[in-house]
């Protein structure tokens, strides 16, 4: 029998058992300043207590003590001492190493001379071109700036990046009151997001990232900040839906004249005092975007971001990263702390949800067996998608949904088609040179009608307050993708307090059961109830 919320272990995984928290306490959200939150499945929060983690709650300016006074309080187990060692290692190794401008390269410097002389020993340590005389620093060339933070952190030292340089200023408010949303008044989480980045950004170099769920205002986050520092911003962003968005955004939400902010996508076209751009477009045309003056670079669908982490090499003299999740199938997603900035404030979807800012979601899982036809003819993921009996599954689904906002979403094109046509339903494409597409778009989000069929290149969209998902078709094992589509349905503008519902069909026994556990244990990670039923059970009546 548990008598205290923690439980410890050495490797560095904190578990918090929510039934044991004592009334009042602040001991998950206290614990969350100084480790990371890894899943959140009902009843109990997982934690992973890093060196990293560690130093960047110092740059909080959240002290050792604290760190282990409150594991010692709160542990029902004895805590290791390698815990201990390894808070004080993070915590105090903060400020001991500094990366800074120096001519052509950069200098890697600390007030501990042995520190710099043992680093300077190490195996596998990009090549200094020089050693001070002084000994307390290693001069670098530039291009190893990537390559050398991502060496110290193998090895647990952890660097602040001053190599920033000076960017130009851009006057820009707030808006009072936006055509679209009213009054714009932040939410008290995301005023708690702004407050944490401006409040300690400076003591790492500039720098640092925010994690928020899906749809809960990261935009409105970045805007507030870059009013608050008047800086020219560099938007970088997935792909063009996302660059859409802030571009509405920011004409909706600021005073920014037109011709003040644009979507570049072409190294002929100026650039703006804010710019929006894809990385990818961003990669192609890094000299011009290098040869602007930047105040600040955002760094939007944070989980892509480690494979265009050559995008670090654009200067500008602050960095903000923002994501959803940093979950990633190659697990690099510690590259959006490492390259772009510590994470200085993140919020769970549980979170959000006890506190009335997010609608409650359930999850169900509808498993369909296979025909025979199929089950022998399938000869790839997508045949076994395309099992017919999901639309007797999906006809029962959509039984009593007049009152319902619908998507339909499929990761097949063939299949959102295959529905759209069959049962004379509206299709978003995501195609954003389609005229069509954004009529129903537009129509779709002030309600003008009520279900339609998306693929997943308009999963990107914002389609407003959506009350009912339901999935047919999935890419592979993607956990992310799982998380980022149930996201239509955590909107913190929602209209109604009715409860949402994630629906998914699967066909069973197959490969598509197999990847799309994977998916489920994602959501559960982030503290959705899973019910599972099959068919049969949904022909006979069960409730969803």
């Amino acid at each position: 029998m548990y008598n205290r919320p923690l439980v410890v272990h050495r490797n560095g995984m904190v578990y918090h058992l929510e039934n044991l928290e004592p009334t009042g306490s602040t001991v998950v959200h206290d614990l969350g300043k100084f480790a990371d939150l890894l899943q959140s499945p009902e009843g109990v929060y997982s934690f992973y207590l890093s060196a990293l983690s560690a130093w960047s709650a110092a740059a909080k300016g959240i002290s050792a003590e604290f760190m282990k006074d409150l594991l010692e309080e709160y542990s029902e187990n004895e805590v290791p001492g390698e815990i201990y060692e390894r808070i004080e290692w993070g915590a105090g190794s903060f400020r001991k190493l500094k990366l800074l401008r120096d001519g052509e390269g950069i200098k890697l410097t600390s007030e501990d001379a042995e520190l710099i002389q043992h680093i300077a020993a190490l195996p596998d340590i990009p090549e200094p071109l020089a050693q001070y005389e002084d000994t307390n620093a290693l001069w670098f060339s530039m291009e190893n700036r990537k390559t050398l933070k991502e060496f110290l952190y193998t090895h647990d030292y952890f660097v602040i990046d001053e190599c920033n340089i000076i960017g130009e200023p851009l006057y820009m408010c707030l808006k009072i009151h936006s055509r679209q949303k009213g009054s714009i008044t932040l939410k008290p989480y995301q005023s708690d997001a702004v407050a944490a980045y401006l409040d300690h950004h400076m003591n790492i170099g500039g720098n640092g990232s925010i994690i928020m769920p899906p749809n809960c205002g990261k935009t409105i986050v970045a805007l507030s900040i870059m009013a608050e520092l008047q800086l020219t911003t560099l938007v970088l962003v997935e792909n063009d839906e996302s660059a859409q968005r802030w571009m509405d955004e920011i004409s909706s939400k600021t005073d920014l004249a037109p011709g003040t902010f644009l979507h570049w996508t072409d190294s002929s076209d100026p650039l703006a005092p804010v710019t929006v751009c894809k990385y990818s477009d961003a990669i192609k045309y890094m000299d011009s975007l290098c040869a602007f003056k930047w105040g600040m670079i955002v760094y939007d669908d944070g989980h892509k971001f480690p494979a265009y982490i050559e995008t670090t090499d654009i200067p500008s003299e602050k960095k903000l990263g923002l994501a959803s999740t940093t979950r990633r199938s190659d697990n690099r997603g510690y590259l959006l702390f490492l390259l772009v900035g510590a994470k200085l404030y993140e919020v769970s979807p549980r979170t959000l949800e006890s506190r009335g800012f997010l609608p409650k979601v359930s999850c169900t899982e509808i498993l369909v067996p296979l025909t025979r036809d199929t089950f022998i003819n399938a000869r790839a993921k997508q045949d076994f998608a395309k099992n017919p009996q999901k639309r007797d599954a999906f006809e029962i689904v959509m039984q009593g949904t007049m009152t319902e906002k619908v998507l339909i979403h499929s990761f097949y094109v063939d299949i959102a088609q295959d529905y759209q046509r069959y049962y004379q339903l509206s299709m978003i494409t995501g195609d954003t040179d389609s005229e069509d597409d954004r009529h129903l778009l537009s129509n779709f989000q002030r309600g003008a009608y009520r279900i339609a069929v998306v693929t997943q290149k308009a999963e990107r969209y914002d389609f407003g307050d959506v009350t009912l998902v339901v999935s047919l078709s999935y890419n592979q094992g993607s956990e992310r993708e799982e998380y980022l589509r149930l996201g239509k349905l955590l909107h913190v503008e929602a209209t109604t307090a009715k409860r949402r519902k994630f629906i998914s069909l699967v066909s069973a026994d197959c490969v598509e059961e197999t990847d799309y556990a994977k998916r489920r244990q994602e959501l559960i990670r982030h503290g959705y109830r899973f019910q599972v039923y099959t068919l049969e059970e949904l022909q006979d009546g069960v409730v969803l």
